[in-house]
């Protein structure tokens, strides 16, 4: 990031003296999501990183995200940080109505938890109660179960192991006065700083606990546990820990999400659940992955428990399918067409716009 601010940032503003950022939008742009970062990460593995969110969160207009990210927002002619924290431009973004909270970019060496203004951002946006997202070159850390090699789990258990070192007071700032400040607001709270620590310590652990039952780590998953990590929450598919410790046969880890007060209701049908959503070792056929679809809907508690993860499966089912037909469609005789339209049509649809696009498909093509 030094290097892109020296080489291509001040180089483009040098004339007007201005952010980069209203060098591109004079009139400004409203703020999605504050990226937290250290400026000695690649920035490259920066770039994959911010992409990896933006294409997670918002889909298909990945693009439209706004991200607010200090060296293009700040003017680095000019640098002007506010007489105190409270009117520097890190807490004025993160406090913004339309900003959803903080994307915490983290490298391979987790660095930016050694940076006294990452540390406050996180500290901001806990207080503030927005969003906060550990986020890697690999993805979001609660995105990992889509993961089919365990690439991305493996570095979430890195990451987690990393943090556990984790302490504010020890945090480095490139301005000895800029510590000073945060230290005395992180301090106006008694014993701050460890709460601080605790609570950052809390927020990793609560999104790295799936991948800690599912890839079989009890004790990483007890010391999750401790640090106050809730053995209930979901993942972005609707699925809790304890589902894919049990699905998984990861037996040590799903005593401990037992012990730790693991709602009961995550173990029933844990292999359906895992293998409708097409996360099971062994991949299933799409027969199979609908009727465990339809086993889940036909037990009412525990179709109300994974409502999410019921929604999420037959999405994934319709889309797989549609992109099978695609595939396939210059194949087909025009009776297969014909039965395959039939079939689209009577299918049961969570997502509309994903039949629509089966039906279009079909009908264009008998």
């Amino acid at each position: 990031m030094h290097a892109l601010n020296a080489l291509f940032v001040m180089p483009r503003t040098l004339a007007a003296r201005i952010s980069y950022s209203e060098h591109l939008n004079p009139g400004g742009l409203q703020v999605d999501f504050f990226v937290s970062h250290d400026w000695n990460e690649e920035y490259a593995e920066f770039v994959q990183s911010t992409l990896r969110h933006a294409m997670f969160t918002a889909k298909s207009d990945w693009e439209k995200i706004v991200y607010w990210i200090c060296t293009k927002a700040n003017n680095q002619h000019h640098i002007d940080l506010g007489d105190d924290l409270e009117h520097s431009p890190f807490h004025l973004a993160l406090k913004s109505e339309e900003c959803k909270g903080t994307v915490l970019n983290l490298n391979s060496s987790a660095s930016a938890l050694t940076r006294a203004w990452c540390a406050y951002e996180a500290f901001l946006t806990t207080q503030l109660h927005k969003k906060f997202v550990v986020n890697t070159c690999q993805g979001i850390a609660s995105e990992a179960a889509d993961d089919a090699v365990g690439e991305r789990d493996q570095w979430i258990i890195l990451l987690f192991n990393l943090l556990q070192g984790i302490d504010i007071r020890q945090a480095k700032a490139s301005k000895e006065s800029d510590k000073v400040k945060i230290m005395k607001e992180v301090n106006k709270d008694k014993d701050g700083a460890r709460k601080l620590n605790d609570a950052l310590k809390m927020k990793i652990a609560e999104q790295a606990v799936a991948v800690l039952a599912r890839r079989g780590h009890p004790e990483l998953l007890d010391q999750a546990l401790r640090l106050g990590a809730n053995p209930d929450v979901k993942d972005h598919l609707g699925v809790p820990p304890l589902t894919y410790a049990v699905a998984w046969n990861q037996n040590e880890a799903a005593k401990i999400l037992r012990k730790g007060g693991a709602d009961h209701r995550a173990e029933k049908h844990a292999s359906d659940i895992i293998g409708m959503l097409g996360l099971a070792a062994k991949g299933w056929t799409a027969e199979e992955r609908d009727s465990a679809i339809k086993r889940v809907q036909c037990n009412a508690e525990a179709s109300e428990f994974f409502k999410e993860a019921l929604a999420k499966a037959q999405t994934r089912f319709l889309d797989d399918k549609f992109f099978r037909l695609h595939e396939n469609l210059e194949c087909y005789q025009v009776a297969t067409r014909r039965a395959a339209l039939e079939e689209a049509l009577g299918l049961e649809v969570a997502e509309k716009d994903t039949a629509q696009r089966v039906l279009c498909l079909l009908e264009k093509a008998v």
